[in-house]
């Protein structure tokens, strides 16, 4: 059997770096906001407000009264009924909002741009505080397991879609554009091991699709032209679990991947983030 067959055009949908599981799509897809272009609607779209951290309320709290004259009137009502932070429908803990859509925390400049009141204190020189760490990753959306496992997934929304267009003109890949707030969520030892995972991934990537195309290209036989017909997406998932759990990426053991581990202790976590993982990309 030709050895090519064996060889992974794509990335495994999950790697993992310390204690951390990322998508590769973090690795992958291109994003850098632009301002100008959405006017801050990620601040103000949705259903639920940021998700926040017990600590992080207390810091919303003690920033309050300096950014209280940003805020609108709607905003400073909702704060004084039920304060800056609420349990959301799923449980989690999120920053207040106003008519079902604005955070709390909005302010808008005369252009009708939003902003965040908290990020415009702290750039001022007024607070110590910046934001929320949610609001500081995004678009990477953190998921914390049983036994202290964190899962990082790249969240697509459609409003973001100018931040998708500038990026890939700049060719920035999300964890770059995100470099200082994975620093500071995860440390700078934790994003050189990113990188360097990132790094040999890719690398290993270019040289598989380089094989590809050329165990792939038609050969002519007879005058009879032979075509190579890709399997379908769901099997390509199911070959790509297979290499990924059975150690291999195309010739080069996974553990030659540095960041890559594939033991037990992990296993169940990432076997259900896969699965969702894959089912999104169908």
């Amino acid at each position: 059997m030709n050895d090519n067959n064996h060889i992974p055009h794509r990335l495994p949908p999950l790697i993992e770096v310390g204690d951390v599981i990322l998508s590769t799509d973090i690795l992958t897809e291109c994003f850098c906001c632009d301002l100008d272009a959405c006017g801050g609607i990620c601040c103000v779209e949705g259903d639920a407000g940021a998700p926040l951290t017990l600590d992080e309320v207390g810091e919303l709290e003690n920033v309050l009264d300096e950014v209280w004259p940003d805020l609108s009137a709607a905003a400073q009502a909702v704060i004084d009924q039920q304060g800056v932070a609420y349990t959301d429908r799923d449980g989690d803990l999120v920053t207040s909002i106003v008519n079902g859509k604005d955070c709390v925390f909005t302010c808008y400049n005369e252009k009708g741009c939003c902003f965040c009141a908290t990020e415009k204190a702290f750039r001022e020189g007024r607070t110590s505080w910046c934001k929320p760490i949610s609001c500081y990753l995004y678009p990477i959306r953190e998921k914390r397991f049983a036994g202290g496992l964190i899962g990082l997934n790249y969240h697509r929304w459609n409003v973001c879609s100018e931040a998708v267009k500038r990026g890939r003109e700049l060719n920035l890949p999300v964890y770059k554009f995100l470099r200082d707030p994975l620093i500071k969520r995860f440390g700078e030892e934790w994003y050189k091991e990113l990188e360097g995972v990132a790094e040999a991934l890719l690398s290993q990537k270019r040289k598989n699709d380089s094989s590809l195309r050329r165990a792939t290209r038609p050969r002519h036989a007879k005058g009879k032209s032979s075509r190579f017909h890709p399997p379908s997406k769901c099997s390509k998932s199911r070959i790509f679990l297979r290499v990924f759990w059975g150690g291999r990426m195309g010739k080069t053991d996974a553990e030659d991947v540095p960041g890559i581990s594939l033991n037990d202790k992990h296993q169940s976590c990432l076997l259900a983030a896969a699965s969702s993982t894959i089912c999104s990309r169908r």
